[in-house]
């Protein structure tokens, strides 16, 4: 297995003193012999936070998602992109890990996970050298169907020279802030995720894709041979990572409200089998977990939102319970 003197680990973003506390621990605990980058804003206090290398980047800011909106939400694709690229910059090791200041580790799986990934075969379109590992799902509300080259964007790991082929792309500029100008939606040309993965694919060969509201079968079919040949999607709990913020625990579960249109690792292994491998043969695992999911989706979700009224107390009650659910039916503790 890989040995964690050839890994570094870039933590990017804002310092939040007892997450990030925590997220730097973890790492000194699983990875010992890692080096450690942080890589926040200038004017962070740092004091008490323990790591090899620390990088004050200038905020470069966030953008509404919704220029329509008195009370958008903030895009914040510049800040990660400028947070993380700066932060690999400075990685001499074979592989890196990006990972945020609110998120922990909990293992080194994921080491063993990429070598399973190199005997796996590849076709057209290939941009990367390894596949690169991700996350195999995230909050999604389009009300359609999974977005294009959307993939999440809490943590990746891989070569450190495909990482820094994936973050050194431009920033989102002005005319992309403000791009889709439909009678129901103004708003940015891509979601921080899809900008990131196609800006990359640039750099490779032509990407047909004009903004997020593109859905027709021709990107669609794209975007997923583009993803099954330089990623592998991983749920949190099998890469060994897990969120401290509570805000971000159902989108990090096996299940979360909009399982139906993301990329759970089931979905990535069909893919897989349709445009690679016709003989790969799904893991049993991973059908009990597609099983376990749409029971929890159908079933359980509308039921906790029925007896909890007040939100937060049912996201968090929620999020326990299933993941009790997932250590009986998925993990077996």
């Amino acid at each position: 297995m890989i040995d964690s003197r050839d890994v570094s680990v870039v933590i990017q973003g804002a310092i939040d003193k007892l997450n990030t506390m925590k997220a730097c621990a973890s790492v000194r605990k699983f990875l010992p012999n890692s080096r450690l980058i942080l890589s926040t804003w200038i004017g962070s206090d740092v004091t008490g936070l323990e790591f090899d290398e620390i990088i004050f980047n200038q905020d470069p800011g966030g953008f509404p998602y919704y220029a329509w909106r008195k009370k958008s939400p903030i895009n914040n694709t510049n800040r990660q992109l400028v947070s993380t690229i700066n932060g690999l910059k400075r990685v001499n090791t074979k592989y890196a890990l990006k990972m945020r200041t609110d998120f922990a580790l909990t293992g080194d799986n994921f080491l063993k996970i990429f070598e399973g990934t190199k005997s796996m075969k590849r076709i057209f379109p290939i941009a990367t050298k390894e596949r690169v590992l991700v996350y195999s799902a995230v909050d999604l509300d389009n009300g359609r169907e999974i977005k294009p080259y959307h993939l999440s964007d809490f943590y990746y790991f891989g070569l450190t020279e495909d990482l820094l082929d994936l973050f050194d792309i431009p920033l989102v500029d002005d005319s992309e802030k403000v791009y889709n100008k439909m009678s129901s939606s103004i708003s940015n040309r891509y979601t921080p995720e899809q900008h990131i993965f196609v800006n990359m694919l640039r750099k490779h060969f032509d990407v047909e894709f004009d903004s997020m509201f593109d859905f027709s079968a021709k990107i669609k079919r794209a975007s997923e041979m583009a993803i099954v040949n330089n990623c592998y999607v991983v749920p949190c709990r099998e890469f060994d990572i897990v969120p401290l913020k509570v805000s971000l625990l159902p989108n990090t579960n096996l299940i979360s409200r909009d399982f139906m249109k993301t990329y759970s690792q089931y979905r990535y292994f069909k893919l897989y089998n349709k445009y690679i491998d016709k003989k790969f043969e799904i893991p049993f695992r991973c059908f009990k977990i597609e099983i376990f999911c749409r029971i929890a989706l159908f079933f359980l979700f509308p039921l906790f939102g029925i007896l909890i009224l007040n939100k937060t107390k049912r996201k968090i009650i929620r999020t326990g319970f299933i993941k009790k659910l997932e250590d009986i039916f998925i993990w077996n503790k």
